[in-house]
């Protein structure tokens, strides 16, 4: 990979690298407070004879190094690293390309598809996992998270940094937890206006047997944003879905319940609404 130093300035600096895909460009962050964001740029690319920022990425402006200073979500790293990176800054003999870090369309061979067309049906049979399962949008996440990492660190192990199931359910549980008090306080609004409803589902589990009554609450604020969370997910038992017993267990769910109960599937719907109204905390 070649460089040319266009322009150099307290305030600004141009750099265009020369790659196997075109030609990539350094500028500083004005916007950044920190004096580090001098010494290290931002990555920028030509795309259709504009200049568009490759998120989100920077480089040392001495050695080229490049870093990745905020993850998929915009959530910033800090700058650690930039400062303990200008302490021992060198010019290492193979550093990382800049054609690592911008997402393209990679010329795979046909045997490579081919090999992770027989990971996903062997995700999908040793797991018991639904063929649809492969086109989550949630597991393409996490699979491209690890492509990121990978090209931020090199090659690595998958399991050194994946987290057990019990990690994964304890996380779930304790973010429900916290959600809790923010649903309260989102339905005492529609609760007065009288714009809240409630919506019951039920249904039986296909793989155990088992009925569910899910109790599902829609609510409009004032501002006339619509908003869904569910409220319990009730394990209605053996008892006969006849109306008198699904009237009884709404009324146990509605007026004995002093909270939701901590059943995975209920802390689960109430993450995923945490999720849509943007109240997730840090994790």
């Amino acid at each position: 990979m070649k460089c040319r130093l266009i322009c150099s300035s307290l305030t600004a600096v141009m750099i265009v690298f020369t790659g196997r895909t075109g030609k990539y460009l350094l500028k500083v962050n004005t916007a950044a407070k920190a004096d580090i964001w001098k010494q290290f740029p931002i990555v920028w690319t030509s795309v259709d004879g504009e200049d568009v920022e490759v998120k989100y990425y920077c480089a040392c402006a001495k050695c080229f190094k490049v870093y990745q200073y905020k993850d998929s979500a915009g959530k910033p790293f800090g700058t650690k690293n930039f400062s303990e990176h200008v302490k021992r800054c060198t010019v290492p003999a193979n550093q990382l390309q800049l054609q690592q870090c911008v997402r393209q369309k990679a010329p795979f061979s046909k045997c490579e598809l081919a090999l992770v067309k027989q990971r996903q049906v062997e995700y999908c049979i040793d797991g018991y996992h639904a063929f649809k399962a492969v086109e989550n949008e949630g597991l393409h996440k996490l699979l491209q998270t690890f492509v990121d990492l990978g090209a931020k660190h090199g090659k690595f192990c998958v399991s050194d940094v994946m987290v057990g199931r019990k990690t994964v359910s304890r996380t779930v549980s304790s973010t429900a937890e916290s959600l809790k008090s923010k649903l309260r306080d989102h339905l005492a609004e529609p609760i007065a206006d009288g714009t809240l409803s409630l919506c019951l589902d039920m249904y039986t589990d296909d793989y155990k047997k088992q009925s569910y009554l899910d109790v599902h609450a829609s609510w409009v604020h004032r501002d006339f944003t619509r908003n869904h969370s569910a409220l319990a997910v009730h394990h209605f038992g053996t008892a006969s879905h006849t109306g008198e017993n699904i009237l009884l267990a709404v009324n146990d769910i509605l007026h004995l319940r002093t909270r939701l109960a901590p059943e995975k599937v209920e802390a689960i719907e109430l993450v995923r609404w945490g999720k849509h109204a943007g109240l997730l905390p840090p994790m």
